[in-house]
């Protein structure tokens, strides 16, 4: 964020010298095209100008915006007449906020800076003597501060710990913290034992942990420390037509671990969903040739993405933004400005749902492995990670032997516990990107990347001879659970799932009929 802050205020002259021609062309040709560009330098620094701490120039910048839009609404293709003095205003804020925000030294590139702590205690003593010393052993530097410096002193800290009895009420202090501009990402409430939690109090306070013991400070940080940790490599797919809005929601969503790529222009977007295949979508409102609500509009439409979350990054928030993001299916409203922190927030909320929705819709409840159509996207998403890498995909149906006779001889309940055996011995057998799945009855699928055929192949038959599952009645004779399976090669044998599980069963059928037990190629 000091890099882009940075590469931000050395563009600022720039900006100026656009916002001057734009207004410049525009009372001298009054057309609107004109109108429509200086309509966008605007909506660009409003959105960009608050996420690097310019406020003052991002405000009146709004302003001009909306200004614009008035005069667009109405036919107009003349200047408003409040603009010029509001571009004059915006000028001298641009240059006040230059020299104040822009002179604050940034760290070089690569430079370690100090992990701070805040301890806002009206009441120093044992407790906090003991906090610190956790938090040093955190590797954080603790400063144990009083209620009223405790605003400015969480300034740029990492951890906020706040007395529950601090000030009278910790809970609202807690709130304001977290509210305010670069607010410590991680917030703890904690009591020296004298004061105990109030739940409904506690539930709007913002806190990210509650201790009761200064001994668990290392392990809520522990917890805490990668705010991006449960969705964590998720693939994320950013429509922002302002460079520096785009940066920013790269670089913060990249340090928790995400896969993030950005798009200048919804024309690129049907592409890239296809292509890319994001978990979750990031949008602007107003964008070139199309408008994010029209767009969120489009994607809702396609069956592939109703369930994909939908998040609206946009300096727009007024009431009636809010609504027509939520009619045009948008799971979430983050407004420009906004911190790094509360755009992870709000994508790791949004990605823990989705995925746990995916979990509950796409596996099958009794082996745990992926259903049917879960199965067949994975293979497809996997196919089209082959093409990209140039590499082959074994996909293979397996079919347990004989199963309805275990039903038949020793009940559903035995059969159903061979299946859930049978799918721990394949899920185990795997790699974490290998794909397997339930087609439905004792019929498995599985799909596997590699360069070549032959390692694949003798994987699978090496999972086979080492199945160990066995049925058996109490004083009776054990009988043990043997696979055939069916194999197709990517692209030999198909370039699409549909085509390649058709090859693979009917090869299934050839290893059935030459006596089970085995494993056929296509």
């Amino acid at each position: 964020m000091e890099q882009l802050k940075r590469r931000f205020v050395e563009g600022c002259s720039a900006r100026s010298e656009e916002i001057t021609t734009l207004l410049g062309s525009l009372q001298s040709h009054g057309d609107e095209a004109a109108l429509r560009s200086l309509h966008g330098a605007m909506h660009k620094l409003g959105g960009s100008a608050g996420l690097f701490g310019f406020h003052k120039t991002g405000a009146i910048a709004r302003d001009c915006e909306r200004r614009i839009e008035e005069a667009l609404k109405q036919g107009s293709v003349s200047v408003p007449a409040s603009l010029p003095a509001l571009v004059d205003e915006l000028q001298e804020a641009i240059r006040q906020e230059v020299a104040v925000v822009g002179s604050v030294p940034v760290s070089p590139e690569g430079e370690e800076r100090t992990r701070r702590a805040v301890i806002i205690s009206e009441r120093p003593g044992a407790m906090t003597e003991a906090l610190s010393r956790e938090l040093v052993a955190a590797g954080l530097l603790p400063e144990v501060v009083a209620v009223g410096s405790a605003l400015e002193a969480c300034r740029r800290a990492e951890v906020a710990l706040i007395d529950v009895a601090a000030g009278g009420d910790g809970y609202a202090l807690c709130r304001s913290i977290a509210e305010a501009p670069q607010a410590p990402p991680i917030r703890i409430l904690y009591t020296d034992g004298n004061t105990t939690f109030d739940l409904i109090r506690a539930s709007p306070s913002r806190a990210s942990k509650f201790i009761y013991r200064a001994s668990d400070v290392r392990g809520a940080l522990k917890r805490q420390e990668q705010p991006g940790e449960v969705a964590a490599t998720a693939r994320i797919l950013s429509v922002e037509d302002d460079p520096d809005c785009g940066r920013v929601i790269e670089e913060s969503l990249r340090s928790v671990g995400h896969t993030v790529k950005v798009i200048p222009s919804p024309t690129l977007l049907l592409e890239e969903l296809a292509r890319f295949r994001p978990e979750l979508l990031l949008l602007d409102w107003d964008l070139p040739d199309v408008n994010g609500y029209d767009l969120a509009r489009i994607i809702r439409s396609d069956a592939r993405h109703e369930r994909m979350p939908i998040v609206f990054c946009t300096s727009r928030s007024e009431r009636y933004d809010r609504r027509a993001a939520s009619r045009a299916g948008a799971d979430d409203f983050v407004a420009k400005p906004f911190t790094p922190e509360e755009l992870i927030e709000a994508v790791d909320t949004h990605l823990t749902r989705y995925r746990a929705l995916r979990r509950r819709m796409d596996h099958d409840a009794l082996t745990d492995l992926l259903n049917r159509a879960a199965s067949v996207a994975a293979i497809d998403d996997l196919l089209a990670g082959a093409r990209e890498r140039g590499t082959g995909v074994l996909v293979a149906i397996v079919d347990l032997d004989h199963f309805k006779s275990v039903n038949d001889d020793f009940g559903h309940p035995t059969g159903d516990r061979v299946l859930r055996e049978m799918a721990a011995h394949l899920r185990s057998s795997l790699r974490a990107f290998d794909v397997a799945g339930r087609l439905g009855g004792e019929e498995f699928v599985i799909a596997m990347e590699g360069p070549a055929l032959g390692p694949l192949a003798q994987k699978l038959d090496d999972t086979r001879e080492s199945v160990s599952i066995r049925v058996e009645r109490p004083g009776g004779p054990s009988r043990g659970i043997t696979f055939s399976a069916g194999i197709a090669w990517f692209p030999e044998h198909g370039t699409q799932a549909p085509e390649l599980l058709k090859q693979a069963d009917l090869a299934l059928y050839r290893a059935k009929a030459a006596g089970r037990n085995q494993i056929v190629i296509a």
